[in-house]
């Protein structure tokens, strides 16, 4: 059975990257030729109980706390999390993979594997943006060779980038952060499902007092895609921001790994509690109804203020 589902995530992603349509008309492409950054042996838990609806989280380490190789001194936020449900009314399924990035994570096939289990009613959670690992500034320097596997480029553009496997023959395409985004969402919405875009959790890292955003990259463009899509959005980089910032500097530091990089278990905790308040916040809220009776407590957070909407927004087609 399993040489089966990963033949057919296979067969999705080869068949679903051939033709795309870009600013220069239709184009080849071929991601699965390039080798993957993801282990393949890497398994993902699925709904518990099929009758149910079902809350997909979808991610890298911000969520993870399995696949891709945290150390017992970190946990994402996505195990808590599910603490805050009820497991007899919604099952809630984290396929977040800690080693991935936007890119990964629909090249290497678990999008099209996620997108098989899902069903109309279901939510999506997304939150990327700790792997993508090309700034601004390394993407504008580096040769299509040097850019690493996981790699998206900065932006929410249909700009692309062909890259070539150092050593070998083999090539692809890197997109934006944000083109990788608008897809999850496009596939999600064709699916049924309610999809809900996170920005990244920040780090621990201070300046001047108060926790480092990065409203002008991932976190400004993870908001820009959900205004163009016109789909909920959770900025949990402000959000969570701001709650470091009420607890202090001291106070927050119990809350990471040693590096500053990723939240201890509880400091996910945390995050998880917060991240509900931010859910309830939402209007409507999808998940009303669906909260456990640890929830009870948890107070809604206002939403930030959305951006006036771009002029223009590109557009996807769902993933075969």
């Amino acid at each position: 059975m399993r040489f089966c589902r990963r033949s057919l995530r296979h067969l999705l992603v080869l068949t679903s990257s051939l033709l795309v349509v870009s600013p220069r008309g239709v184009r080849a492409q071929t991601l699965m030729d390039i080798p993957h950054s993801i282990p393949m042996d890497t398994h993902l838990p699925t709904p518990a109980n099929l009758s149910l609806r079902s809350l997909f989280l979808v991610g890298d380490s911000e969520i993870s706390s399995g696949p891709g190789g945290l150390s017992a001194a970190s946990e994402g936020w996505g195990q808590p999390l599910a603490a805050f449900f009820d497991p007899t009314k919604i099952n809630v399924v984290n396929r977040a993979i800690t080693s991935s990035s936007s890119r990964a994570y629909i090249a290497e096939g678990f999008w099209a594997d996620t997108l098989a289990l899902i069903k109309p009613g279901d939510v999506v959670l997304i939150q990327f943006g700790r792997n993508e690992v090309a700034t601004s500034a390394s993407a504008a320097g580096q040769s299509s060779t040097d850019l690493p596997l996981e790699s998206s480029l900065p932006g929410t553009s249909d700009t692309f980038r062909e890259i070539s496997s150092p050593g070998t023959d083999q090539h692809g395409v890197i997109h934006t952060y944000g083109w990788y985004l608008r897809q999850l969402v496009v596939d999600a919405l064709a699916r049924g499902a309610t999809p809900i875009l996170c920005s990244p959790s920040p780090h621990r890292d201070w300046q001047a007092g108060h926790i480092r955003q990065s409203a002008g990259t991932y976190a400004g463009w993870a908001r820009a895609i959900a205004v163009q899509q016109r789909v909920s959005f959770l900025d949990l980089n402000r959000i969570l921001a701001d709650h470091y910032d009420s607890l202090g500097e001291t106070a927050t530091g119990s809350l990471f790994n040693s590096l500053g990089t990723n939240t201890n278990p509880a400091g996910a905790d945390v995050s998880a509690r917060v991240i509900v308040g931010a859910i309830k916040g939402l209007q409507p809220d999808p998940l009303i109804g669906y909260f456990s009776e640890k929830a009870t407590s948890v107070k809604p957070i206002k939403p930030p203020s959305p951006p006036a909407l771009p002029q223009s927004a590109p557009s996807l087609q769902p993933t075969p």
